[in-house]
């Protein structure tokens, strides 16, 4: 798996089940996006989910850098970790 060249993670978080993580950077393309990874149990090799993206995104992920939230204005979050909840 390849990542854009400026992504560069600085945090992951394995999902109970040993078969996605989660990949966040503080700087760069990942400062203000998550991606999710499979990992092929078989072989170890990382896939990187194109399917979590919201609609019309031209990229995989969630990316948080917006101005206007539910709550209000309030400009970009930088996310800096994740748990996976059953």
């Amino acid at each position: 798996m390849n990542l854009g060249e400026d992504e560069q993670p600085h945090w992951i978080s394995l999902a109970p089940d040993g078969r996605r993580i989660v990949i966040g950077g503080t700087d760069g393309g990942l400062a203000t996006r998550l991606l999710i990874a499979t990992i092929d149990r078989r072989t170890g090799k990382l896939a990187l989910d194109e399917t979590f993206r919201p609609a019309g995104a031209t990229r995989p992920g969630i990316d948080f850098d917006r101005t206007s939230w539910p709550h209000g204005d309030s400009g970009q979050a930088i996310p800096h970790g994740t748990v996976f909840s059953r």
